[in-house]
């Protein structure tokens, strides 16, 4: 009982009385027929949350007026120039405050905002808390500064928030920054909608507006619905699905490749459930090749019997997971031999081979004994690829900081893809501090191991997490070296470090607001790409040695070329990235003088003819030049523009059979070629000089029609 300054009865509506603490009693599992079962470990939930004994102790109307959201609050205040009020007008103050704490605690247990999963709720939520921010006046970013009065509030009990207060400000902030643009399109589109829809007395928003709103400026569907209640508006959901579905069959690409087998799968799931008796498991840890039975066969085409799904009593073949891609390799026996294309697992666990037969006939449904044998070349790719990964991951920390952590992995046998939170596109120096981590790791042949763990003991040990992956009580925990790195993870890896080869990073490059994203290469493959680089890289040295005098247009070009083929990073490590960038700046003033000579002595060799017309300095200017090609008409009537600036003029040449206007105002210059082509017959165009074609003996009969058109 709260007291009589709070309204309400027991039982009944209002504030007086409040429930702070309940039990909850768990005895039975009560399954969808009704009957209960005892629990195996009955047990007493216990809820009690913190804000409302905080309420309730500090005697205050509500969990905002507790000291869990003072300094959030008047942060918001302070920052808005609103004072807060307990009341309606101060919703927007409760939202922001209850919407950054969240967003706190959840980028601190390693979330990442994006547009899938639970990143996507949490970009929902700093989207609604950023358009409050709008309500109050805020514009520019502001969210990541509540994030300080947040830490001194709570951080002392959950020193996460404290320790990785930087990161969590600067994803918020990227976040603010990328949602501000969409937002304030978004809204003023929103008050015309609102307006439109009010005007034609209604209180129901049209779907195709919600549509258009979503699609053409990518604003939140949920957070125009939200708005529109907040006015006592809402949006015709119907017809806004009838537009979505539209768009999809605009879109719509038939479900072929991996994506139409992987529901075909799931059909195959249905009609053949597991059989626990000869339930498939994977044994590929160890062994890439193995004996098995067929347990289920099925044509995936049944215009072909080369295309079939089989599943084994065990299987070496990794179905794709974690990032790591599938097997592949053969499934053969005395009467018959598939090719293993890919792997999936299905929805009950079953293990399925998508393959073609490329010798035997159809083994049929039947428990034929085979041998699946996985291609051990491309495995050992593969798994070189794995171990570089987490070897990256850990060299990524080192260099720039535990706030960077994994959203997202390829790895093939010719690469390997990571995405991290990272805030800054990294620099060639840090690019190379961390291979040079990784080479050196390689080079001590660390010893890669796995075992399985308890999950919280796997934590306890510093095992690195997905914050978007469900785990089971029991994880498998791959370690390189003493403990250099330690990830969750159930791909495949090799034994030693030293089995990797090479390493080396191809590509940096931001994906998202605060997510980075490195691509590179181990390996056979590395070895290759170093090969052609120092090929490369030797004939740019050749390059570098030339006198400029004596390059050629050819030359220029196969430099060019070559510079296109050099990876930057490899001329950064060989030190050419200024002498190539003041080379070809050379090369190209070379290339400017030429032109200008050209232009010169193309200039001393055309035939003027008396302007067609002139309207004080404005004139338009017919030349007859002797180019003997399109490409020289070009370079001539290109140096009209320095010379004549304020005219029109028109470029002809017989031998080459063509013309060109060159005009200070585009529209004039496409008036003179309707005129133009109408008298030569001519054709083309485009900009900003317009060219086209004509015949030889029109050049008369287009400089008299040009003077009889103008003179008027």
């Amino acid at each position: 009982d709260r007291g009589p300054q709070y309204p309400g009865e027991l039982n009944g509506e209002g504030d007086r009385y409040a429930e702070i603490w309940n039990l909850v009693f768990m005895q039975y599992n009560r399954d969808e027929s009704g009957k209960a079962t005892p629990l195996p470990k009955p047990s007493v939930d216990t809820g009690a949350g913190l804000e409302r004994f905080c309420m309730i102790l500090q005697n205050v109307f509500s969990n905002y007026e507790t000291d869990l959201f003072s300094l959030l609050i008047k942060k918001v205040e302070e920052l808005s120039g609103t004072e807060y009020s307990s009341g309606p007008t101060g919703v927007s103050h409760r939202v922001i405050s209850d919407h950054v704490r969240a967003l706190t605690f959840a980028i601190a247990d390693g979330g990442i905002i994006s547009n899938e999963g639970r990143g996507y709720v949490l970009r929902r939520i700093l989207r609604r808390a950023a358009r409050h921010g709008r309500l109050l006046g805020l514009h520019e970013p502001f969210l990541y500064q509540i994030v300080k009065p947040l830490v001194e509030t709570m951080g002392g009990h959950y020193t996460e928030i404290k320790s990785k207060q930087s990161h969590i400000e600067l994803v918020i902030k990227s976040e603010e920054e990328q949602f501000g643009r969409t937002l304030d399109i978004g809204l003023e589109i929103f008050a015309d909608i609102v307006k439109k829809t009010e005007s034609a007395g209604s209180k129901t928003i049209p779907g195709s507006d919600v549509f258009r709103l979503y699609d053409t400026y990518g604003f939140p569907v949920d957070l125009t619905e939200v708005m529109a209640q907040e006015r006592g508006f809402h949006i015709d959901m119907v017809e806004f699905e009838k537009e979505m579905s539209k768009q999809r069959e605009r879109t719509k690409d038939f479900k072929h490749g991996r994506d139409g087998v992987l529901e075909y799968i799931k059909f195959l799931d249905i009609i053949a459930p597991s059989d626990k008796k000869e339930e498939d498991k994977f044994v590929g840890y160890d062994k890439e090749d193995v004996e098995a039975n067929i347990v289920t066969f099925q044509k995936l085409d049944k215009d072909t019997d080369n295309e079939i799904a089989i599943s084994l009593t065990q299987t070496p073949f990794y179905s794709e997971a974690g990032g790591q891609v599938s097997d592949q390799g053969y499934i053969f026996s005395k009467y018959f031999k598939a090719r293993v294309k890919d792997v999936f697992r299905a929805p009950n666990a079953r293990i399925y081979h998508i393959s073609e037969i490329v010798e035997g006939s159809d083994p049929g449904y039947r428990p034929l004994p085979v041998t699946a044998e996985v291609d051990h070349a491309r495995r050992a790719d593969i798994e070189a690829n794995h171990t570089a990964t987490h070897l990256l991951h850990k060299a990524l920390r080192m260099v720039l900081g535990e706030h960077v952590h994994q959203a997202g992995s390829l790895v093939a046998p010719d690469r390997l893809r990571f995405d991290f939170t990272h805030f800054k596109a990294m620099t060639l120096d840090e690019l190379d501090q961390v291979e040079q981590i990784v080479i050196q790791k390689i080079n001590e042949n660390l010893q890669v191991k796995w075992e399985y763990k308890k999950l919280d003991e796997a934590k306890a040990m510093g095992a690195m997490a997905l914050f978007s992956e469900k785990y089971g009580d029991v994880v498998r925990v791959v370690t390189t070296g003493e403990n250099f790195s330690i990830e969750l993870c159930g791909g495949t890896h090799v034994e030693h470090t030293v089995e990797i080869g090479t390493f080396f990073i191809t590509q940096e490059a931001a994906i998202a607001a605060g997510m980075r994203r490195i691509e590179a290469i181990s390996g056979s493959e590395a070895e290759k790409f170093f090969a052609e680089q120092n090929q490369i890289i030797s004939q740019i040295k050749e390059y570098l040695k030339k006198p400029l005098n004596d390059i050629t247009e050819n030359d220029i070009t196969l430099f060019k070329n070559l510079l296109t083929q050099a990876h930057r990073r490899i001329l950064h490590r060989e030190n050419l990235l200024e002498p190539t960038a003041e080379f070809q700046t050379n090369l190209e003033k070379l290339q400017r003088e030429k032109k200008k000579k050209a232009q010169a002595q193309l200039a001393g060799k055309a035939t003027e003819i008396e302007p067609v017309a002139k309207i004080g300095d404005e004139q338009i200017l017919v030349f007859v030049i002797p180019a003997e090609d399109a490409k020289a008409l070009m370079v001539y009537s290109d140096s009209f523009k320095n010379s004549y600036p304020k005219s029109a003029v028109v470029s002809i040449s017989g031998s080459a059979g063509a013309f060109a206007i060159t005009s200070p105002d585009a529209n004039f210059g496409k008036e003179i070629f309707k005129e133009l082509a109408a008298i030569s017959g001519g054709r083309g165009g485009g900009q900003p000089t317009i060219r086209g074609t004509m015949p030889i003996d029109k050049i008369e009969s287009v400089i008299s029609g040009l003077k009889s058109k103008f003179e008027k």
